[in-house]
């Protein structure tokens, strides 16, 4: 595609770069309420962008879903007051009619760039290298706002790359992963993202061992895989709540499991404790008055309290519905990289923050590129542009 047609995935690019330039160290250097501003200009500009793209669109009864959708990002909006999920729906309507592979490409080439950059920066102690104390143990974020968060960047740059090469993802890059993940946590002492990281290289690892078994091949298809992966999303919150309250309980399993996980059961058992549920959000505070931390990583909890229940049930379902359609086409890679982040989400809180995790945006190609929703956009520039090129193709 030339430039003129890249629009819209231009426009998402830029926004997620600002979005993770406001959680590095760079605000040190940079007021961040320059980089909000921009990022609220960008946001205005990419509405407008897709409201020009629909303007021949006629709305009729089949729009409704998509309506819906629409208002429940704007509610949450307001009442939880973040983009997020507004900027979500944005962003995979923007990027309709492009493969997945097409967003995923320029999306891993630019969080690559931020990455090395941001490293760059603490390297050269340009950027102020905050140190974090917790549990009595100093951590270097390495130039990003936590010490967890440039870990967690590392784990979605090594599934894109899977997922990029699958089957063709070399040896080489998986012991070059093992040592970038291993320095991280040298400098970052963040243990979970590092148990993490190394779970996820050991299944590429298996999987490029197993892959081509007739037996691995036969139950990658099975209907038993098949319940098993819908159902993965909420028996993992089940078990997130179950933990919680058997660590409320007393018992020493979890109390121990609390004390390896840096004290998340017990913030989980707080919020459920103190914090209201509502159905659009609610606008948490990560820290106290005295500035200790109280905020959720949980990806399931966090959903939750934060962006309420209407995007969380829509959250569970969403990613019930990527692992479906990835077992009817066939796609083991994207199957085994959404299990990976679904558990990663146990523990931290990216499983719907499109800046790093390019995966969720699959769910655009799923539905949005479907034959039996095209109509709905069948006047619009973007769904034109996907159009010609098939043309071209034949």
């Amino acid at each position: 595609m030339s430039k003129g047609k890249n629009g819209g995935i231009s426009l998402c690019i830029a926004y997620c770069f600002l979005e993770i330039l406001i959680s590095t160290e760079i605000i040190y250097l940079i007021p961040s309420s320059f980089f909000s501003i921009l990022k609220y200009v960008l946001a205005a500009v990419m509405t407008a962008y897709l409201l020009f793209d629909m303007r021949h669109i006629r709305f009729n009864s089949s729009h409704i879903p998509l309506a819906l959708c629409a208002l429940v990002a704007v509610a949450t909006a307001i009442f939880a007051r973040t983009l997020q999920i507004y900027m979500l729906l944005l962003i995979i309507l923007l990027l309709r009619g492009y493969s997945f592979r097409q967003i995923l490409r320029p999306m891993y080439v630019m969080l690559w760039a931020v990455f090395i950059f941001t490293l760059l920066m603490s390297l050269a102690n340009i950027y102020p290298n905050v140190d974090h104390s917790r549990n009595g143990t100093v951590r270097n974020a390495l130039g990003f706002g936590t010490p967890t968060l440039g870990q967690s960047i590392l784990l979605f740059l090594l599934l894109s790359h899977f997922y990029l090469k699958k089957n063709k993802m070399s040896y080489i890059s998986i012991a070059l992963y093992l040592i970038a993940v291993s320095a991280m946590y040298a400098f970052t002492v963040g243990r979970t993202g590092y148990y993490l990281s190394l779970f996820a290289i050991a299944a590429i690892f298996l999987y490029k061992i197993c892959s081509g078994a007739a037996v691995f091949k036969k139950f990658s298809s099975s209907n038993i895989l098949c319940l098993a992966l819908i159902a993965l999303p909420f028996v993992l919150l089940v078990l997130t709540l179950v933990l919680t309250r058997l660590y409320e309980a007393g018992v020493p399993f979890a109390v121990k499991l609390n004390a390896a996980l840096s004290t998340r059961l017990e913030l989980q058992m707080n919020a459920l404790n103190e914090r209201p549920i509502t159905l659009f959000g609610q606008n948490i505070a990560w820290y106290n008055s005295q500035n200790i931390y109280i905020g959720i990583d949980n990806s399931y909890l966090y959903h939750l309290f934060n962006y309420g229940l209407v995007v969380f049930v829509a959250a569970l379902f969403m990613y019930s519905y990527i692992l479906y359609g990835a077992w009817r086409r066939g796609d083991v890679c994207m199957m085994l990289v959404v299990v990976i982040i679904l558990i990663d989400g146990i523990v931290e809180p990216y499983m719907l923050d499109f800046k790093y995790n390019y995966f969720i945006l699959c769910i655009g190609s799923y539905v949005l590129n479907a034959k039996r929703t095209q109509n709905y956009f069948k006047n619009s520039l973007i769904f034109n542009i996907r159009l010609k090129n098939k043309e071209k193709a034949v």
